[in-house]
């Protein structure tokens, strides 16, 4: 049974298409940002889990719509084309040229601005993505909103009076937060499992309009944009010498953790042994005794008593010979 649409009608969630480093690394000439080999576009994973809160608070009937939206280059189509196999009701694109350096209080305000256009007061985003990792965009679009800001939730429950999260602390703990909307929700990672979304899906979803918001829509300037902190320069990684040697065939468990340890082990010497049967019989007898690893036989009691014997006739040779 379906339940009545509760404190809002319609959930936007920010998404982002990321820009992950990869081999081999190449900067552009004013070091400022990767060259078009060194990265790849890919999907910022953490935003699945809070497109799966929406679209089950929306199949719980709590809210109507589930509208995602991201700004961006072209390729951050990709990341709406996601959310619309997903099952979002509509995506907004606002177009930004690639290469173009924002800091997060920037890409807050375009996505404030596109939320506010729509009248948008219930906000869910991703905690931090998987290439900036600031953290920060959620908190300053909430600035923007002038809308409360709840972090690192686990879960939510929408109600007539507002919104009340549940939130991640150290140990397992969790703290229970209630706010009024407008609100913006940034949500933890891996706090649900999202719905499979298949390749036929995505590659139908491409034709589906794309609502396109640009900023002089949105009444903003591009050159007017806050850059209270920008990114100077890149510096490439140092290339740190490794000193671990790579362990010797042949080593048991413990020959391997004191060359980890404690830098190394004597490797033991190796002996070929050829000849025939018999010698290389011998050859090993002759090992096993070195080693105290050769046990020899018990006498019998006709063999102890021989012994005696013998023993016996020996002195009594050595009496008659005083």
């Amino acid at each position: 049974m379906r339940r009545h649409v509760t404190v809002a009608a319609e959930i936007f969630l920010c998404v982002k298409h990321a820009k992950l480093v990869q081999e081999p690394v190449r900067f552009t000439p004013d070091r400022k940002n990767l060259g078009t080999q060194s990265c790849r576009w890919s999907a910022n994973k953490a935003d699945y889990f809070a497109l799966e809160e929406a679209l089950r608070l929306r199949e719980d009937g709590q809210v109507e719509t589930v509208t995602c939206l991201t700004a961006g280059p072209d390729q951050g189509v990709d990341a709406l084309v996601y959310c619309l196999a997903a099952g979002a009701d509509r995506v907004v694109h606002i177009p930004v040229p690639d290469g173009t350096q924002f800091n997060p209080r920037a890409v807050a305000l375009l996505l404030g601005r596109a939320i506010q256009y729509f009248g948008g007061r219930l906000v869910f985003t991703a905690h931090e993505s998987s290439d900036g990792e600031s953290g920060m965009v959620p908190a300053y679009l909430a600035n923007t909103l002038g809308a409360v800001f709840m972090s690192n939730a686990a879960t939510i429950h929408l109600s007539r009076h507002g919104v009340e999260i549940h939130r991640k602390i150290e140990r397992g703990h969790r703290q229970v937060w209630k706010s009024k909307l407008p609100a913006v929700i940034a949500f933890d990672k891996n706090i649900n499992l999202p719905r499979y979304v298949s390749v036929a899906a995505k590659i139908s979803m491409r034709q589906k309009a794309i609502i396109k918001l640009t900023p002089e829509i949105l009444g903003v300037s591009l050159a007017d944009l806050p850059r209270s902190a920008m990114l100077e320069h890149l510096v490439p990684a140092r290339v740190r010498s490794k000193k671990l040697q790579a362990p010797v065939s042949g080593q048991s468990a413990a020959q391997r953790m004191l060359a980890i340890t404690k830098g190394g082990v004597s490797e033991k010497s190796k002996r070929v042994l050829q000849g025939s049967p018999e010698e290389l019989a011998a050859e090993a007898v002759a090992h096993l005794k070195e080693k105290k690893l050769f046990r020899q036989p018990a006498q019998t009691q006709t063999g102890r008593a021989t012994d005696f014997a013998k023993k016996k006739e020996r002195k009594m040779e050595d009496g008659h010979e005083g």
